[in-house]
């Protein structure tokens, strides 16, 4: 501030004497949430759990701009969205005690009784992303490939990249900026996933239980994609490359209860 001359976004600012203050603060945000639960308790060899969360985490703690009087009222990037849990457990109804085979006893007991089902799934929807300093096109010219991304609740690469004008024509780094750090309804690839287990329970004497396990992770092998870390100019839709959770996985147990 005192060379001959003071650039004119130095004076921009508030309080430009004091050219930048560090400070810590809280800001706003608030949260709507709206959670659902259903639930049958153990009842005839059946257990059932559904678990649905619909959230929105807004946030007003960061400023677009030096210049700017407010803070930015933006959606939260840890911001989950929907989330659906369902899960299960059945009891195979053969064997003593249960529907079918009450009389079994011996060879045929061991074999076919005592068995059980469970299966666990979640279904979500991915975090907003940080939408990097970019200059669209003229608003008529971006309309339909923003209104395409949010048709289908998520990013769409191939739409936002031809609303994006040519990164050797973007401003310089200290131009105002007017576009948003993001918006509720670009959001990274969901997430689904299917957990199942298949138990049978051998039983020896009046002491002995030995339980044989095969659990599957991810049964379908379904592949989750990681999230984009940004949307800049230079790599709209860019998706990382990995996997957000494991291919699947079958492992197989036996446990000994005396």
């Amino acid at each position: 501030m005192s060379g001959p001359e003071v650039p004119r976004m130095n004076l921009l600012v508030p309080y430009p004497q004091f050219q930048s203050i560090h400070a810590i603060g809280t800001g706003e945000c608030p949260v709507s949430r709206m959670q659902t639960r259903i639930e049958r308790r153990m009842r005839g060899g059946f257990m059932f759990l559904a678990n649905y969360t619909w959230s929105k985490n807004m946030k007003a703690t960061n400023y677009l701009n030096p210049t700017d009087t407010h803070p930015e009222h933006v959606i939260e990037t840890t911001d989950p969205g929907q989330v659906l849990t369902l899960g299960g457990v059945y009891e195979i109804p053969f064997g003593r005690g249960r529907h079918w085979g009450k009389s079994w006893h011996g060879v045929v007991n061991h074999v076919l009784a005592d068995g059980s089902l469970a299966q666990s799934s979640r279904h979500s929807a991915e975090c907003h992303q940080y939408i990097g300093d970019l200059v669209l096109l003229l608003a008529k010219q971006c309309a339909m490939p923003f209104a395409k991304s949010s048709a289908l609740g998520t990013v769409d690469g191939s739409a936002l990249r031809h609303s994006i004008r040519n990164s050797d024509i973007q401003p310089a780094w200290n131009h105002i900026r007017t576009l948003s750090t993001g918006f509720n309804f670009l959001r990274g690839p969901g997430y689904w996933t299917l957990d199942a287990d298949v138990s049978k329970t051998f039983v020896i004497g009046e002491q002995f239980r030995l339980q044989f396990r095969c659990e599957a992770y991810n049964l379908t092998n379904k592949v989750n994609m990681g999230q984009w870390t940004a949307l800049q100019f230079d790599y709209p839709g860019y998706i990382d490359g990995y996997t957000n959770g494991t291919p699947r996985v079958i492992q197989l147990g036996l446990r000994l209860s005396f």
